[in-house]
């Protein structure tokens, strides 16, 4: 049996179905530096559930599904705050991303599953003349 069902939406935004709600993960390019994004999160509860999950990050939560949580913003520096799912992505994104600036990476490598993504840049270096 399955109790997580993911969507994509290509190319920023995810969607995590699970029987105790669904969990919405976007990121969006930030304004000024091509080297950060600005990570957005929403979680949404089934009421009366006595818990979420960990990995969605919300703790101490009214589940009675009478009253909506305020919006809030977390400390960028914070790589706690946001669950060990999150968290694990949060400590090896840096990594990853000075890989790109490295000598040897000459571009992606992408499988046959992959064929969206490879078609999505073909057309994307057509337009910006690369």
């Amino acid at each position: 049996m399955i109790d997580d069902w993911g969507l994509g939406i290509f190319p920023t935004t995810e969607t995590f179905l699970h029987p105790e709600g669904f969990f919405i993960q976007q990121w969006l390019p930030h304004p000024s530096d091509p080297e950060k994004c600005i990570y957005q999160v929403q979680v949404y509860a089934v009421p009366g559930i006595g818990e979420l999950p960990s990995f969605m990050a919300v703790e101490n939560a009214d589940m009675s599904g009478k009253k909506v949580l305020p919006r809030t913003y977390a400390d960028p520096d914070d790589v706690d705050v946001s669950g060990p799912v999150v968290k694990q992505d949060r400590v090896l994104v840096p990594r990853v991303q000075s890989g790109l600036h490295s000598k040897g990476f000459k571009g992606g490598v992408y499988s046959d599953q992959e064929i969206r993504i490879r078609h999505f840049f073909d057309e994307y270096y057509k337009y910006v003349d690369c």
